[in-house]
């Protein structure tokens, strides 16, 4: 695809997908600046619950930021009726680099969100690190796809970030209901399999493939969309993927919720047995002595 003009089948653009990636940044950094504040102090370790997911809400946040500039731009380019470039350097090519940084971040901040999961239900480090590691595997991946191919991007980091989430889903009954903040954090990381979901799902008649029409004019080539059909379910104004980043951006705050329950809890447990006396603490004493 190197040095070509394409049209802009398969993206399906709209105001409200780059204003819900936007809403997915705020609350990413939001949530992450917030857990840095309270737990700081607290990291023993890259590897904590605090720690994994400050950093997932943050790249998540950026990754999703990223994505909402190239959409806006190219949302841009369409209503100036401009094509959009698939090669680095050319005109209208500009939304490549915000994507690439999207593409690059995305499988980080899903092996992050995975992370989180696998910390908050105490299933090692090991697993931690290994996610981690898939995860930048991934992301290398997309980048060398983004400077050769940029048009197949994407496609591995959603499968990817659905794999993460489901799995998410499934680790955190490790933990168990017993444990503060764990239906918050299931119900957080089953809104993201949604959120995923409703992408793989989308009848074809949602897409833009089924709604780009090309006019051909002495001034040169012009794209307008026909109408959606009644066989798709998503308004044209809020289409699937406005749907899907309202849902990541519910998972956030969701899975933030249980979170801060349970660092609040084993926060609260640690101080009391910081403030045990030595008198409590000695096994040998007893009562009456």
């Amino acid at each position: 695809m190197m040095g070509t003009q394409t049209t802009f089948v398969g993206w399906d653009t709209t105001e409200a997908c780059f204003a819900t990636s936007y809403l997915v940044l705020i609350v990413g950094i939001g949530c992450a600046l917030v857990c840095w504040w309270q737990f700081r102090r607290s990291w023993p370790s890259l590897d904590s619950l605090s720690a994994s997911f400050t950093l997932f809400s943050l790249l998540e946040g950026l990754s999703y930021g990223f994505s909402g500039i190239a959409h806006h731009m190219l949302t841009a380019y369409y209503w100036d009726h401009r094509t959009m470039s698939t090669s680095w350097g050319h005109a209208n090519a500009g939304w490549m680099l915000p994507w690439t940084a999207s593409v690059l971040l995305g499988p980080m901040a899903s092996a992050l969100g995975l992370s989180t999961a696998l910390s908050f239900a105490e299933a090692g480090v090991g697993w931690i690190r290994a996610s981690r590691a898939v995860g930048l595997a991934i992301s290398l991946l997309e980048g060398c796809l983004a400077l050769f191919d940029v048009g197949h991007t994407g496609t591995l980091s959603l499968f990817w970030a659905f794999v993460a989430a489901a799995a998410g889903c499934c680790v955190l009954f490790k933990a168990g209901p017993s444990v503060r903040g764990f239906f918050m954090c299931e119900a957080g990381y089953f809104v993201r399999v949604v959120a995923y979901l409703m992408l793989f799902t989308v009848p074809a008649a949602c897409r833009t493939d089924s709604r780009v029409i090309i006019v051909h004019t002495e001034t040169g080539v012009l794209y307008r969309r026909a109408p959606r059909s009644a066989e798709c379910w998503y308004a044209e104004w809020f289409n699937q993927n406005a749907w899907s980043h309202s849902l990541i951006a519910v998972s956030i705050l969701v899975i933030f919720g249980g979170i801060l329950a349970k660092l609040g809890h084993d926060r609260e447990l640690a101080y009391l047995t910081v403030m045990r006396s030595p008198y409590d603490k000695d096994p040998t004493r007893s009562w009456g002595v």
